[in-house]
């Protein structure tokens, strides 16, 4: 090839594709190799289009990066326009992939060359240009293997990606994010969704989205759930597998939200010391795999959401008491939360969960404001005024909008008829809203119950709320009242239950002795009524928390929402279950659908974030615990996991800052810690921890066993992580993902240890 362009002599061809040919060329001028990219027919320097492709260019020209192919210049010759970049040596990734490489890339290697392209991606995304094109095409490695990102920039040049235009994307399609197929604006997350696919297309040798036809790929993205690398690659170690999973979230508030947040993960990540994978796995590892793979997808079946679109939205606000020694405040929230529960039995009515509709309570917002809040359409209020035996009842039902009755109704009647006063209600408010009451909204056996067990057991109920020693042992002895009153009363056995387990979780009773006590409740209310779901969902409790049976709490859960789908209470802990054994993605969906249904508690802002700071997805996890902190000041813990995430994103200073704010002394001493041993202040870590063992051992070997490990002292780490499984600690059912615990994860005592809890490895 003898062609001459202003000072560049033509070489060869290296390529053609969307966006136009590309040449070897040498420039003359400066003596150096480079490479011309011609952009494709038609392109001309008239084009509408120039300005704008010219400011991309030239933004893209500024950024000086070893893992960035330089862009040198742009150049005009004849009307014909072309980019003048630099030339590099070496193979495109896709062809280091699979069947068209000689041998499988290691994990170490694939860490070191994702490591290279986060790097570049954070250079680029500092300086506010994304590449939008990014696809395991135009990223090489050179022979000394150092990876460089070309094109950077150039993408936005090309035509929007809807419609017939995406026919025209060659070879792009598989790497193109929801919202770039939808034709939405772009962000840096684009490029983490298609460092994602790469990612993935490096660890298992295929894509995640495959298809001989563009518009199948295309519906398969926007649609189809992407196969996990546990079942295509499961020899990549778990944390590297929620990586990739939490860089391929459609919702792009899911995904991590920076390519900082991925190099942190990477940083983190220890590559086994195995060469080439086997693609193998012992049986018993596969068919935990399958098992916990089939349970996550039956619980997001179950709860997904179905196809009407005629869902209406209620909150029951928390009833006043009108009696005139003010003491009936108990039957007053028993009876809202009874109407509550009644009416969340209504198909296609959502219905917010009590715990957001009292913390409305003495807010002194107008009605307009309280459903904003909790996020619903119509509000149910009401009053009780009862004087011995006897009772008033009132009750309306309200449009929020525009403050509408649709309904109201007073009932005078005696004590007894209390379960057909609340069967009333739900009757006339589901015919108001044109739905229909299931079966009258029993709770099973309620109704064959007598009204001084009832009132025995609204008592327990209240009391059991209000958390404090003394209320939990008031709500021990009352719940007991009413099963002497009615030894059958199911869900007295379950309230029973409940206290028991809260007693023991906050140190108010052996562990041992609570969990004792609440097992043998909740196995005779399951004799009673096996249909009740909340025996289930304490069953699961102490079957995760207690005994550390993960199959076990699996069925009791998928039996408790399989009951009732909308009882936040069992999201929740599914949630949870799905974060012990490391299924964090579909522990935020969970959470994310409890959050639906109690939208101000601000314990599930607080779980949510810890779900998202194990997935390492750290702005989404800030904001949850920002909210939380909004939703309470007080919250405990909440400043402690605002300095995790600092950590985690190496701002030292930061951290420090947050847990100075931790209220509750164990968890600011643990923080401080971690804290000062970031800030390579030794004396000040030593103190803190030094502490927090005299004051806490008996509370907190989970924590201390933390510290050890991120100060990577893997010796006193595991021997606190063997005096935590003594004291059965709670903390064990989070050790799965832990960052802090990563500089353990390549220790053999590791694995082990995670067998004997019966986690997966």
């Amino acid at each position: 090839m003898d062609r001459h362009i202003l000072h560049y002599q033509l070489q060869e061809e290296l390529g053609r594709g969307g966006m136009g040919i590309v040449y070897r060329a040498i420039d003359r001028r400066l003596k150096r190799e480079v490479a011309l990219k011609f952009l494709a027919s038609g392109t001309h320097a008239g084009s509408l289009a120039i300005p704008q492709f010219l400011n991309e260019a030239q933004a893209a020209a500024a950024l000086n990066h070893p893992n960035i192919a330089q862009i040198y210049a742009i150049e005009e010759h004849d009307d014909e326009m072309f980019i003048v970049m630099e030339y590099v040596q070496g193979q495109e990734l896709r062809h280091l992939v699979g069947a068209q490489h000689a041998a499988p890339l290691r994990v170490d290697q694939i860490l070191d060359i994702a490591s290279q392209i986060a790097e570049g991606l954070q250079a680029a995304h500092e300086k506010g240009i994304v590449h939008r094109d990014l696809t395991s095409a135009n990223v090489m490695m050179t022979p000394g293997g150092q990876v460089k990102i070309m094109d950077f920039g150039l993408a936005q040049f090309s035509a929007p990606i809807t419609g017939q235009s995406v026919k025209k994307r060659s070879g792009t399609v598989a790497f193109m994010s929801p919202e770039q197929i939808r034709g939405e604006a772009l962000d840096p997350r684009t490029d983490i969704w298609s460092f994602g696919v790469i990612l993935y297309h490096l660890f298992s040798g295929r894509l995640p989205f495959e298809g001989v036809y563009k518009q199948a790929v295309i519906y398969a993205i926007l649609n189809e759930a992407i196969p996990p690398l546990s079942q295509t690659a499961p020899h990549v170690p778990e944390h590297l597998q929620q990586m990739v999973a939490g860089m391929l979230q459609r919702n792009r508030a899911h995904r991590y939200q920076r390519a900082s947040e991925v190099l942190q993960r990477l940083k983190q990540a220890v590559p086994p010391e195995a060469s080439a994978p086997s693609g193998k796995l012992p049986w018993l590892a596969l068919m935990l795999i399958f098992t916990l793979s089939a349970v996550a997808a039956f619980w997001l079946a179950l709860n997904s959401p179905g196809p009407s679109t005629t869902e209406k939205t209620l909150a029951v606000l928390p009833f006043a008491d009108l009696s005139e020694e003010q003491n009936q405040a108990y039957f007053a929230d028993g009876l809202t939360e009874e109407l509550l529960n009644r009416l969340a039995r209504i198909p296609r009515l959502r219905v917010a969960y009590q715990t957001s509709s009292f913390l409305m309570k003495g807010t002194g917002l107008d009605l307009s404001a309280v459903a904003r809040r909790l996020n619903v359409a119509y509000v149910l209020k009401g009053s009780v005024q009862r004087s011995g035996n006897t009772m008033r009842v009132s009750a309306q039902l309200i449009q929020a909008e525009n403050h509408a009755h649709l309904w109201s109704g007073t009932f005078d009647r005696q004590l007894d008829d209390i379960f057909a006063v609340e069967a009333e209600i739900a009757r006339a408010v589901s015919a108001a809203l044109n739905l229909t009451l299931l079966n009258g909204g029993e709770r099973h056996n309620d109704a064959q119950t007598s009204s001084e067990a009832y009132t025995a057991f609204l008592q327990g109920e209240y009391f059991r709320k209000q958390r404090r020693e003394s209320s939990l042992n008031h709500a021990v002895g009352y719940y007991r009242q009413a099963i002497e009153l009615d030894p059958t009363y199911a869900r007295a056995w379950v309230g029973l239950a409940n206290a028991q387990i809260r007693l023991a979780d906050f140190g108010y009773l052996p562990t041992e002795e609570g969990y004792r006590l609440a097992r043998a409740a909740v196995r005779r209310a399951l004799v009673l009524d096996d249909r009740l779901a909340e025996a289930h969902l304490q069953l699961a409790r102490i079957q995760r928390s207690y005994d550390w049976d993960w199959h076990g709490a699996d069925a009791s859960l998928k039996r408790a929402l399989a009951l009732e789908p909308g009882n936040a209470d069992a999201l929740r802990f599914a949630a949870l279950q799905c974060f012990t054994l490391g299924h964090l993605q579909d522990g935020l969906t969970f959470m994310e659908k409890a959050i639906e249904r109690d939208p101000v508690f601000a314990n599930l802002r607080y779980d949510y974030g810890i779900l998202a700071y194990y997935a390492g997805l750290l702005d989404l996890a800030e904001a949850a615990f920002q909210k939380t902190l909004e939703l309470n000041p007080d919250f405990p813990a909440a400043h402690l996991f605002l300095a995790r995430v600092n950590l985690a994103r190496q701002e030292a200073d930061s951290a420090l800052q947050a847990i100075e704010q931790e209220i509750e002394p164990a968890w600011r001493l643990f923080g401080l810690a971690l804290v000062h041993f970031a800030r390579k202040d030794l004396p000040a870590a030593d103190g803190a921890l030094a502490e927090l063992i005299q004051t806490y051992q008996n509370q907190a070997a989970y924590q201390i066993a933390q510290v050890f490990a991120y100060r990577n002292q893997p010796d006193k780490a595991f021997a606190w992580l063997e005096r935590a499984y003594r004291q059965r600690d709670g903390g064990l059912a989070e050790m799965k993902n832990d960052p802090l615990l990563r500089n353990l994860e390549g220790d053999e005592r590791y694995n082990a240890f995670l067998a004997r809890m019966n986690l997966p490895l």
